[in-house]
């Protein structure tokens, strides 16, 4: 369904994808093992969802569940670098609607730390590589509309 939604956008599709994802994870609890990965899936969803319709109730519920995702799947783990991809492109998301630096720091940080997991030739590395560089070039820009007639003088 997710792939059948990539190629065509039928909303249908993503709204079957997301219910289907959730049942899975309902079937999940605590301590399965594959509970991260339909976490990091039904937050994917939700935020496409969100890229479509803009409701903040997705975005906010899908950056509780990377952050979920990825606390299951501490450094060292095969799979680390899709939920901070997944939780970096969230709290971007919520930068690009709020203006929050502190969303947009964590953002970057967790982008580069995704990007180190992502050598050359892996599926997903076009993908961190463009939302860090979008990251930072916002960076710059709120960094250039920053007032600098707050500089210290010496008087």
């Amino acid at each position: 369904l997710s792939k059948r939604y990539d190629k065509l956008g039928s909303m249908t599709d993503l709204e079957r994808a997301i219910m289907w994802t959730s049942a899975a994870l309902d079937l999940r609890p605590k301590g399965h093992q594959r509970r991260g990965g339909s976490l990091n899936n039904l937050a994917h969803f939700l935020s496409k969802r969100y890229d479509e319709l803009g409701s903040m109730t997705d975005l906010e519920r899908a950056i509780e569940l990377s952050a979920a995702a990825l606390e299951l799947r501490p450094e060292g783990h095969r799979n680390r670098d899709l939920p901070l991809y997944n939780l970096g492109g969230c709290l971007f998301r919520r930068y690009e609607k709020h203006g929050s630096t502190e969303d947009l720091e964590r953002s970057i940080e967790l982008s580069s730390a995704a990007l180190e997991l992502c050598p050359e030739g892996h599926p997903y590395r076009n993908d961190v590589c463009s939302l860090l560089d979008s990251a930072r070039r916002r960076r710059k820009e709120h960094m250039r509309s920053i007032p600098h007639s707050l500089e210290i003088t010496d008087e």
